[in-house]
């Protein structure tokens, strides 16, 4: 869930282009996201030499994390020729995390403090029946679990075409 505190700046029109934006603009961000990870190992996620140093981590099996994190950000498409643009957008923030999780025979339950950020760009072309449009996306989010912070980065790239009739 998002909020956009400037009703001439679309990310809609940006990402999913259902709408057509048509000047540029940029706009503050606010969202909630709830996000659910799990993560489990056939041997230690610790190298052996490195065991003393992560206690927890060194013991960690598999757990279930689910994070409630509330996110600020900014956005702004850069309109070009009317039909054309680039979009950037950039959010970062925190919130709870439960985690549940085993480590060697052990279960522990526990609340943390997550960190979120993401990056968002976009070029495309968003014509009267026709549109096109690339988009990266950098994600990173954390799992800290006591005496480290396990750090999840996901990238990725989505190319979409279509038709408006």
């Amino acid at each position: 869930m998002g909020f956009n505190f400037n009703h001439n700046f679309s990310l809609n029109a940006a990402f999913a282009q259902g709408e057509r934006q048509k000047k540029s603009a940029g706009s503050f961000l606010m969202g909630f996201s709830e996000r659910y990870q799990r993560i489990e190992a056939d041997t230690s996620f610790v190298p052996p030499t490195q065991g003393k140093l992560y206690p927890n981590l060194d013991k960690l099996r598999y757990g279930n994390f689910i994070s409630s994190i509330i996110y600020f950000g900014f956005g702004y498409q850069f309109v070009i020729q009317k039909y054309f643009h680039l979009t950037i957008v950039t959010m970062g923030g925190s919130g709870l995390q439960l985690q549940n999780y085993t480590q060697d025979n052990k279960k522990r339950a526990w609340i943390n403090y997550p960190t979120y950020a993401t990056i968002k760009s976009q070029f495309g072309y968003n014509g009267e029946h026709v549109f096109t449009n690339l988009i990266y996306t950098y994600e990173y989010n954390t799992i800290p679990i006591k005496e480290s912070r396990l750090k999840i980065i996901n990238n990725w790239i989505e190319l979409g075409v279509g038709v408006r009739f």
